[in-house]
């Protein structure tokens, strides 16, 4: 079965059906009503069989190019599902079936299929020299009425105007949608040497033209409904359909078109993926050479999907319920955290009582969790377990390992209950029991970090990843922002979505301008700090404070800490720690016996910026503040900033 699934899926003969009323309404207006069963089946097995054909051999002349785009690198010749071999002989055959079917409904209608078939396999060729492909595909669709009433009546006599109308209607229709289809791969096309009317016009271009092609497409079938005399039922459909093609056309916008997007009735629904391409004769090695660069780069693929449609995936598996197990994992925390406080919020709902575990924190105990898991709720219907830091826990050899609790994992897993369980890790193995035990039900959701670099085909930072989050974040806390100044909050503070998210905030709550909101470098860490404090580098050290004060820090867990009281706590003791240590091998007047060599030689430098005597002064100094902070919240960023200036040194004095 899964072979036969590798099958329809290449061709979408799932999406045969939505191809079919196209030739059906040929041969309805041909016959004046319903044609005969005999001659209704041959039109069927016929639309079906050239389709299978095209989509065919259009997999097979693209195989290269799919593998090379990100978003068909998974289609199942270029990644090993089927072999070319295969799908060549599935071509032929289908292609057979089709000039078989058309020469038994009439000798006119079998002479007319060889063209009909040049037609529907030359589109996959025709983007590598025209940017016209998009019209040949609305042509190689619009054929089918045509096809149809040659089917029904034999020839071509009779009013032909409604049956032209009807394929112009079918032509407009599909080239509209396949020009909105393609603007997602205009930069793709560009770098690949392919041609299309995004890539030559522009995505703007592109959607103008789609909408004039729409236009064409009601006109038309308007035209139909008047000479046939299809009456009003006829008349209204058409109206709805200018009402759907209105609102689809409503929904796309230049730059804000991604795959997967809105285009709901546009041809992949009709089993085509709109922008074909293949390879052929006429294209050298400076093609092939470009192609095999994509291939060295490609941004993203079936297995690492952007994290908002994986969140978005998410979201759709949790509202048919919680299940017995899942794992959240990948680099980007925020994203993660996400989803944590998302499946806690689905928890409390439903009543269930709700247990956390961080193999990262001390306090971290293995014979608690593994009562969690082992047990029932004591309060609730349920139980939802989330366990952070779960890379640990599952991995053998590591600190937090527990057989135990990987046998509990998996026995809810094969046992579903009211409970869920809820693995958190920053990286977890795929080849992993539970990642394995997950795997078929597609509950392994990862979060990659997002890419805020462009690609060398269009080195715009405005359309990378992570400026278009910073856009969407915006929008969603009703805050108005420029792509310009999108680029400017993520060059202020990095691939951080947590302290991007708290720069947004405060911009939001500042009502100012967005420059006087921004805190540059809002991620440093209260270490980073530390180290800048005793190396009297004041000016850096103050900056951080400001940075780390306004912005927070994000934990290893994805967590923001913004308690100034909390920060301090971090502070404190980090500053102290640091100057303990030199002060102690001043004292010793040998060399740093701890850490590595890198660490020992850091540690070396840093005691001959001051005597032993500043040292145990800078000690009494820190000590003081971190005694004034246990007392009550008396310390804060002003206090450290006077820190900093009191024990800043002169640059020359710094050079190591």
């Amino acid at each position: 079965m899964s072979t036969l699934r590798r099958w329809l899926s290449l061709v979408r003969f799932s999406h045969s059906i939505f191809a079919l009323p196209f030739a059906l309404q040929g041969a309805w207006l041909a016959a004046g009503g319903v044609p005969t069963p005999r001659v209704l089946g041959l039109v069927v097995v016929c639309a079906v069989a050239a389709r299978t054909a095209a989509m065919a051999f259009n997999r097979l002349v693209d195989r290269r190019i799919d593998a090379a785009n990100p978003r068909t690198a998974g289609r199942e010749l270029p990644a090993g599902l089927l072999s070319a071999g295969s799908v060549t002989a599935l071509t032929l055959l289908s292609a057979a079936v089709f000039v078989g079917g058309a020469f038994t409904l009439s000798s006119l209608a079998g002479w007319l299929s060889f063209p009909v078939l040049a037609v529907l396999l030359g589109y996959s060729l025709v983007k590598r020299v025209s940017w016209t492909a998009h019209l040949v595909l609305g042509l190689a669709l619009g054929l089918a009425p045509l096809g149809a009433w040659i089917a029904v009546r034999g020839n071509l006599q009779g009013d032909l105007l409604p049956i032209l109308l009807m394929a112009l209607a079918v032509l407009t229709w599909v080239a509209g949608f396949d020009l909105i289809y393609a603007c997602q791969d205009a930069d793709f096309d560009r770098e690949a040497g392919l041609h299309s009317i995004p890539a030559r016009f522009g995505q703007a271009g592109a959607l103008r033209l789609s909408r004039v092609l729409h236009g064409l497409t009601v006109l038309a079938l308007a035209v139909v409904a008047w000479r046939a005399e299809l009456g009003w039922i006829y008349a209204a459909s058409i109206l709805g359909t200018a009402g759907l093609l209105g609102w689809e056309q409503s929904l796309v916008r230049p730059g804000d078109l991604l795959p997967g997007g809105p285009c709901l009735l546009h041809p992949e629904r009709l089993g085509r993926r709109g922008p074909l391409r293949g390879n052929g004769p006429g294209h050298g090695p400076a093609r092939h050479g470009r192609i095999a660069g994509l291939m060295a780069r490609k941004a993203t693929s079936a297995k690492d999907p952007a994290p908002d449609l994986e969140f978005r995936r998410l979201s759709e598996r949790l509202a048919s319920g919680l299940p017995p197990a899942l794992v959240v994992r990948g680099e980007e925390g925020w994203y993660r955290h996400q989803a944590a406080l998302r499946l806690v919020e689905l928890a409390n709902e439903r009543g269930l009582e709700v247990c956390r575990h961080d193999t990262g924190d001390p306090e971290y105990r293995a014979a608690s969790l593994l009562d969690d898991l082992a047990g029932g709720a004591l309060f609730g219907g349920g139980r939802l377990v989330l366990v952070r830091g779960a890379g640990e826990l599952l991995r053998k050899g590591s600190r937090h390992h527990s057989e135990a609790a990987v046998k509990a994992i998996l026995a809810r897993i094969e046992r579903p209950g009211e409970d869920c369980i809820v693995l958190d890790a920053p990286s977890l193995r795929a080849d992993s029991k539970v990642a394995k035990a997950l795997a078929p039900q597609e509950l392994l959701f990862s979060f990659r970090k997002l890419w805020d670099t462009p690609p060398p085909w269009k080195p715009d930072p405005r359309s990378v990843e992570l400026v278009q989050w910073i856009l969407g974040r915006a929008r969603e806390r009703g805050l108005k922002l420029k792509p310009e100044q999108a680029v400017y909050v993520a060059a202020a503070t990095g691939n951080d979505l947590a302290a991007l998210d708290g720069q947004l905030e405060r911009a939001a709550q500042a009502g100012g301008t967005l420059e006087a909101a921004v805190v540059w470098d809002p991620g440093a860490s209260p270490w980073a700090i530390a180290e800048q404090l005793v190396d009297g580098v004041a000016a850096r050290a103050v900056m951080g404070l400001e940075s780390l004060f306004k912005g927070g820090f994000v934990g290893k867990d994805g967590r923001r800490e913004m308690a100034p009281e909390a920060l301090v706590a971090m502070l404190g003791p980090a500053v102290s720690g640091k100057a303990r240590e030199a002060l102690a091998v001043a004292r010793s007047g040998g060399p740093p016996r701890t850490g590595s060599p890198r660490q020992r030689e850091a540690v070396a430098a840093r005691v001959r910026l001051r005597s032993e005597a500043d040292w145990a002064r800078m000690v009494d100094d820190a000590a003081g503040l971190e005694r004034r902070a246990r007392s009550g919240p008396a310390v804060g960023v002003n206090d450290w900033a006077a820190f900093a200036l009191r024990w800043r040194l002169e640059p020359q004095r710094r050079r190591r």
